[in-house]
């Protein structure tokens, strides 16, 4: 069982380190093209100036990382949904357990089929 979570767990963590990255490079690439084109319109010819390609760039690095900073936030909260269907499933299963043993005794003490637990 450990095995198993321990496979789950690094697998989801490269799925989630995959996609803040792809979603990093989504908002590098797409904040350094609506800059690009911005600055074309602004300034109006080209190539652009200087000045264009250090704010394209600047605008780039902050929207991929906003881009993967909200990928994080949304990967963390997949992350707990799933910790906590598991840790219900578990919960389900140990207190049907419970309930057995309960019944078990019950039906000793009282006879079967004379107690309402089930």
């Amino acid at each position: 069982m450990f095995e198993n979570l321990g496979r789950e767990f690094f697998r989801a963590i490269r799925q989630a380190i995959g996609r803040i990255l792809r979603g990093f490079l989504i908002g590098l690439v797409l904040g350094a093209l609506a800059a690009e084109v911005a600055g074309y319109f602004i300034v109006g010819g080209w190539p652009p100036h200087t000045f264009v390609n250090i704010a394209a760039i600047a605008f780039a690095v902050v929207m991929g990382y906003g881009v993967a900073v909200t990928t994080a936030l949304v990967e963390g909260i997949r992350g707990l949904i799933r910790a906590a269907s598991q840790i219900d499933d578990v919960a389900k299963a140990a207190a049907n357990t419970g309930l057995n043993v309960v019944d078990a005794m019950v039906d000793a003490v009282d006879g079967p089929n004379r107690h309402g637990i089930r």
